[in-house]
């Protein structure tokens, strides 16, 4: 009799077994993926219904929907699940902190070239300012292989 293959996970293991993957962050997550995180993180939601519960009043969706958001979640290493009873109970392995330090750093590097400064200029800003005040260009940003790329 043949035995069965494991099911494939683009080559990830799962969340608890050896080796576990890490989830790197909030770029590694989708929209919806990150909304479940932040049911967990800050709504201390456990379970696919709780978390079904917290983002009933943004969107509603299906049990299986929330289901499969957060075993895909768990192949990333974003959350670890133990089965207690018939159902899994979820925690965060990703640090909502450690979260968001990564996010920001993202946000600077990606659109103040690393600066602190230019982050809290656009921020003290009128957000209602419909002018746009382009940004001079730098010699870090004239040289960016990313630019040049995708100039190219």
């Amino acid at each position: 009799m043949a035995r069965p293959h494991p099911k494939k996970t683009n080559g990830l293991p799962l969340a608890g077994q050896d080796g576990a993957r890490q989830c790197r962050g909030p770029q590694e997550l989708s929209r919806l993926e990150f909304e479940c995180m932040k049911a967990i993180w800050l709504r201390h939601a456990q379970t696919v219904s709780d978390v079904k519960e917290c983002l009933l009043p943004f969107r509603s969706l299906a049990y299986t929907t929330v289901l499969t958001i957060l075993d895909r979640l768990a192949k990333k290493g974003a959350v670890s699940r133990a089965k207690r009873g018939k159902a899994y109970v979820y925690a965060p392995s990703l640090s909502f902190e450690l979260s968001r330090r990564q996010a920001v750093a993202e946000l600077l590097e990606s659109y103040f070239e690393g600066s602190r400064e230019r982050l809290l200029e656009y921020l003290r800003t009128p957000a209602d300012s419909t002018e746009v005040q382009p940004v001079p260009p730098t010699s870090r940003l004239e040289n960016s292989p990313d630019l040049q790329e995708c100039l190219l």
